[in-house]
């Protein structure tokens, strides 16, 4: 990855009702009992819809233009997926990431990117707790999760749009250029490693470090901006690469528009998943 978030290959306040009341420590270990294999708990916030503006004016060419779009409401995991919450799944499937498979993971050198063996979601090149957010995973690897999620626990979570995650990230407005230190762990307060989750301010829907710690995966493949009103877009029809957002602790700060993207089979030791699911009418999002 460069200052722009890519990994090159090669160098490259809603409380939940899914689970009683947790810590947000106690997220990446707390189990539901529903037979079979055990999923980990996941802890929601629901997203009311509206409209906003997308993009940066002043961004990056890939970041605009600016453009309004609607979004129907939805709900996110209030963090980011932890390593917890992704050894519940690798213990009970057996599963082996694609870091684990083919030849390990990119991690930032302080000076740069290179891909070494033996690094994967369990040893990212720092100590992890299983509070902290899990890397090292690619968008494949976040599929085969959510697929596995989905099967044992009836709901439907799936990966954000890039539409929804920049409007779940701006919080409802004021959360994404100030105060970077009471919201996020980046390159200036991160001592070069990811942090439990849940630890900073968080925005004004509830979520945690949606800004920091981890780059995060969307499902959509990256593209060019319209520039026309758009209402639930979910990205280009085809591509190589897909979205990422947020920033991590290697980085300066990133603001709620700022654009990564990768190939679905990339992996490095600043980028992790959030969680989304759809509302019913009525519904908690779960």
């Amino acid at each position: 990855m460069n200052v722009r978030g890519r990994v090159r290959r090669g160098h490259r306040d809603a409380p939940s009702r899914l689970a009683p009341v947790l810590g947000l420590a106690a997220l990446g270990v707390a189990l539901l009992a529903a037979g079979g294999p055990q999923r980990p708990a996941i802890e929601m916030v629901a997203i009311p819809g509206g409209v906003f503006l997308m993009g940066s004016a002043t961004g990056r060419d890939d970041e605009r233009p600016v453009h309004s779009v609607s979004i129907s409401a939805f709900s996110m995991s209030r963090t980011a997926v932890t390593v917890g919450q992704l050894r519940a799944f690798v213990d009970a499937s057996g599963y082996r990431t694609e870091a684990e498979r083919s030849g390990g993971c990119v991690v930032f050198t302080g000076q740069g990117w290179e891909t070494r063996s033996g690094v994967d979601w369990r040893h990212p090149g720092f100590s992890q707790g299983d509070d902290h957010p899990v890397t090292c995973v690619s968008w494949n690897d976040a599929q085969a999760f959510i697929r596995w999620l989905n099967a044992g626990s009836g709901r439907h979570y799936r990966l954000p749009t890039e539409a929804e995650w920049e409007y779940a990230a701006r919080g409802g407005g004021g959360y994404c250029g100030a105060g970077l230190d009471s919201i996020a762990w980046h390159e200036g307060n991160s001592a070069g490693a990811t942090h439990p989750v849940g630890l900073k301010r968080p925005n004004g829907y509830g979520l945690h470090d949606v800004i920091g710690n981890v780059w995060e995966w969307c499902s959509d493949w990256f593209g060019p901006y319209p520039s026309s009103p758009q209402s639930d877009p979910t990205g280009a029809t085809e591509g190589t690469r897909r979205v990422n957002r947020g920033g991590s602790w290697y980085g300066a700060g990133s603001g709620c528009w700022r654009r990564a993207r990768n190939t679905p089979d990339d992996r490095g030791n600043g980028l992790g998943f959030r969680l989304a699911a759809d509302r019913a009418p009525g519904s908690d999002g779960r």
